[in-house]
């Protein structure tokens, strides 16, 4: 999409570019404005004067949880007398929302668009991170960009060359692998053991791990890629999916860890009742909440999975002070 030609105001800072450019976060060199009402466009932060931007003085962007849109605007000056041509990095995939408006030959605006609510395709260039490819001659240029996200915004923004993206991608691509791999390997195990066994804990740890892992593999952007590229609307929602299953999992094995019985099982009579219902709140509660989070609004999902995990956190840790202190639990550790 090409806008047509506006009135461009160039950021405080001028960042350089050259030809030894590697890698830059030039998070510190970003202008910022807060469109609370959602009404600013780029004719709007390219021509209203009276807009108070403000400078970011972080190594990374940081506005939490937000129901607000943000603009930024940053200027890359070209030093040299050639055409240079590098690459824009947004780290955070969850983010919903990115428009880039790069400016063009015309003195208008070239809009790219790509989130994690839009198909994978859109991406400029496909990787788990968002990349623009922005070629520039010589001279300053500056450049937009709109973020809205209901899951949180934190991010940095780096400048990138060709050949420092691919060093990065042979270097860390085979570590997600291997971690991944590893997670997978665990995961196989434990239901192996099951199957010898017979012993229900190995199910509930095992399909724990593979929770754990689908939620990492779609925080870090390869759900997006290689799973669901398509599905921007589970893409999105997954996160507190994944999450309160894996509360849901956590749980079971605790409670079958300490020899926790369910309440309508025959229970230890010196056992105190808050110890027997307790979990089976928690694990009715993570049912509930996983079944709420493909429903409701995913901010307030997330939030109410925190609130859970929490209080999950809280009754593991009263139940095993117990089980350790006050009686020998029928657990795997005393058999």
């Amino acid at each position: 999409v090409t806008l047509p030609a506006l009135s461009p105001a160039m950021a405080a800072d001028c960042i350089i570019l050259d030809e030894t450019l590697n890698t830059k976060n030039i998070s510190r060199s970003i202008d910022y404005i807060e469109d609370k009402n959602h009404t600013l466009t780029i004719k709007t932060v390219t021509e209203d004067n009276s807009l108070a931007w403000n400078k970011n003085n972080k190594p990374d962007i940081n506005f939490g949880y937000t129901h607000s849109d943000y603009w930024f605007r940053f200027t890359i000056c070209n030093s040299t007398e050639k055409n240079i041509s590098w690459l824009l990095e947004i780290d955070f995939p969850p983010i919903d929302r990115i428009e880039l408006y790069l400016p063009d030959t015309t003195a208008g605006y070239v809009i790219k668009r790509t989130g994690d609510f839009l198909p994978f395709d859109s991406r400029d260039i496909k990787y788990i991170n968002y990349l623009f490819r922005v070629p520039q001659g010589p001279g300053p240029m500056t450049f937009y960009l709109k973020i809205s996200s209901i899951d949180s915004i934190i991010f940095k923004i780096n400048m990138l060359s060709y050949s420092a993206f691919l060093d990065r991608f042979h270097n860390d691509m085979p570590l997600y692998w291997i971690f991944f791999g590893l997670m997978m390997i665990m995961s196989l195990y434990n239901l192996g053991y099951f199957i010898i066994t017979r012993d229900s804990g190995y199910f509930y740890l095992g399909f724990f791990i593979i929770t754990y892992t689908l939620l990492e593999f779609n925080l870090k952007g390869f759900a997006s890629q290689y799973l669901w590229p398509h599905a921007a609307w589970w893409t999105n929602h997954a996160n507190p999916f994944l999450a309160a299953l894996m509360v849901f999992l956590i749980t079971l094995f605790l409670s079958d860890f300490t020899g926790i019985k369910m309440p309508w099982i025959r229970q230890d009579p010196n056992r105190p009742a808050i110890f027997i219902w307790l979990p089976f709140l928690a694990i009715a509660a993570s049912l509930v909440l996983a079944a709420l989070s493909l429903i409701i609004n995913i901010r307030h999902s997330l939030m109410l999975v925190y609130a859970l995990a929490f209080c999950n956190i809280t009754g593991a840790s009263l139940s095993g002070i117990y089980a350790a202190y006050f009686r020998i639990p029928p657990s795997h550790q005393a058999r």
